[in-house]
Parts: structure tokens; sequence; C-alpha cells
């Protein structure tokens, strides 16, 4: 067998261990590793400069016929990769260049010509990264529109909010956020996606018209925190009918530590403001009278799944909750 052939097989059984191993450990990560030579952090004899394929020929060559100690050594040599990685790898962690960090959408909410309502309204990705539990670590989302919602349109509310999913490894949560002129928070994790849409206009619709709504939205992933804070809200409108006592309803948003509700006709119209547990069984009430608008929030307890809102007189009304965050 010639030189080649022999480095051919070894890397041949090499790959096979590699494609039989499930674990994230074990993919392939782009390295920065030229700069790191350059700036003398990093002799060539080091593992930083090696790859999946020359990991698992020397853990064959160390540890023959036993594939759990090749795994185990494999899993190591990663480990250390990144920590040999971490002292100069900047901001950014080393998985950066595998993700998109950042990019717009333009959300079209159309009118359904055969229903007095509009189209579903999707939900679209603008950001996309993930790395190995070592990297876990501030991440800070932008949402922001690329130009300024600032037009009404039939009479629709024009409400983007963004969808951020994080976490690591075998953990995830989802949050929505206010979007309004823009909005930036930090999560920690070592893996992110963001996604933008609309509030759905439900009952605002007000026909004719083909197009309801177009809005340009971005989403944007960077690393470590903001150097400022701010109050993160999540915001939901719907109508409350006295005629046949419909009430304003709303599903309590993940994150979810209070609730303010305004009501466009405060000044003439009562309200009362169940707060239900998943059953819809009321916990408990909050009376709000004619003339006397909200001023401070009202705390969620942790049972609280769904926010009713009942309202007196003889007027229907928009009704507003502004749900305050815990992030």
């Amino acid at each position: 067998m010639s030189d080649f052939d022999e480095e051919a097989a070894k890397r041949s059984a090499a790959l096979a261990l590699l494609e039989d191993d499930d674990h994230a450990e074990f993919e392939h990560e782009a390295h920065e590793q030229d700069l790191a030579h350059q700036a003398g952090h990093l002799s060539q004899g080091e593992v930083f400069g090696e790859d999946d394929l020359d990991r698992a020929d020397r853990a064959q060559r160390m540890a023959p016929g036993d594939s759990l100690s090749q795994k185990a050594m494999i899993r190591q040599d990663v480990w250390a990769d990144l920590k040999n990685i971490a002292p100069f790898a900047r901001i950014n962690p080393p998985s950066v260049l595998a993700g998109t960090l950042g990019g717009q959408q333009t959300i079209t909410v159309l009118q359904d010509l055969t229903l007095a309502k509009v189209q579903p309204i999707p939900q679209l990705p603008t950001a996309n990264w993930g790395g190995p539990d070592a990297e876990t670590l501030p991440v800070t989302v932008t949402f922001a529109p690329v130009q300024q919602v600032t037009q009404q349109y039939s009479q629709m509310p024009i409400l983007p909010y963004g969808i951020v999913q994080f976490g690591t490894r075998g953990f995830s949560v989802k949050a929505e956020v206010d979007i309004a002129t823009g909005v930036q928070f930090t999560i920690n994790a070592s893996a992110v996606t963001l996604q933008v849409t609309l509030e759905d206009p439900g009952a605002f619709f007000a026909p004719p018209g083909s197009v309801v709504a177009t809005v340009i939205l971005a989403g944007m992933l960077s690393f470590y925190p903001t150097t400022h804070t701010t109050n993160l809200t999540r915001t939901k409108k719907a109508l409350a009918f006295t005629g046949p006592s419909v009430p304003a309803t709303f599903a309590v948003p993940p994150f979810s530590r209070n609730v303010t509700i305004f009501n466009r006709n405060y000044a003439t119209v009562s309200m009362v403001i169940d707060f239900q547990d998943v059953n819809l069984n009321t916990v408990y009430s909050v009376p709000v009278a004619a003339g006397a608008p909200m001023q401070i929030p009202i705390p969620l307890s942790s049972e609280i799944s769904n926010v009713s809102v009942n309202i007196a007189g003889a007027l229907n009304s928009v009704i507003t909750a502004i749900f305050g965050l815990a992030f």
C-alpha cells in the first residue's frame, strides 16, 4: 500500500468516526487561525490549527479499537480549541462567521378579497446564530423599522414586533418584543434566532383596498451587553363590545410581569379587568371607573394566562394592553 493509499484509508476511517457521532461539539468550526498565528498567540504545532479529521486521526492512533475513548478525546480537543481561542477572539465568538447576524424583511399586509379581514401575517427571519455551549455569552438584539412607521392604513393599527428565540443546547425560550421606533436589549445564549412581524389587526380591518400596509423591519445580533437599558413591552389591541357583551381578551405573552390597560373611551366608559388562569377561571379582578385612566401597571401573578376586559356603557371601545416584560 502506498503512502497515499495509507493516508486515504486513515482519513476515511476518521471521517466515518466523525459521521457516526451526533454531538454538536464535533462539528467543524471555522477558526481564524491565520490571524492568531500572525499575532504570535499560537505556534504551528498547537492543536488550534487542526480540523476535525486531524483530531479523529490522532484519536484513532491513541486509542485504537476504542470508539468511546476516541470520541471523548475529540471532544476534549474541541473544548481545548475553544479555551485557546477565547483570550484573543476579540468581541465575537469563534462561530460568528457561521451565522447571519442581521437582515431586513418587507411585510405586506394583504386584504382577503373574499372576507372582511386580512390574510395571515408572516413571521419572517432576519438573523440566526448558533455556537457550542462554551460560547454562551451576552448577545445584544436590535429590532427597528427601516423607515419609521407613521402612516395608518384604513383604521388598522400598525404594531410591529420582533420574536427572539434563544438559549443553549437543550434549552430554548421564545419572547415577543415591541419594535415601535426601535428597541435594543441583551440576552445570554449560545444560539439566537430573530423574526419580525406585525400584530394581526383582526377586527380593526376596514375595507376596501387590496394592500392594507407595507412595512420594512430589521433585526440584528451583536455580542456583549448594550450600555443602556430600556423598558421592554409587548403591546396588543382588541375591540370590546357592550351590545353582545364581548370582552377584549389578551393572551399573556412570555416573560410578562405586569400589564397596563388603556380604554380609548375611558372618559365615558368604565371597565372591569378579569385576570384568568389557563382554564379561564377568574383569579382576581380590577374595576376601573369611567374618567379614571389607569396610571400604574397591574402585577401578573404566575398563574395568569389571560387578561379579559369587559366594558360598560353605550359605546364599543378600543382596548390597548401593554405588557411589561421581565428582561
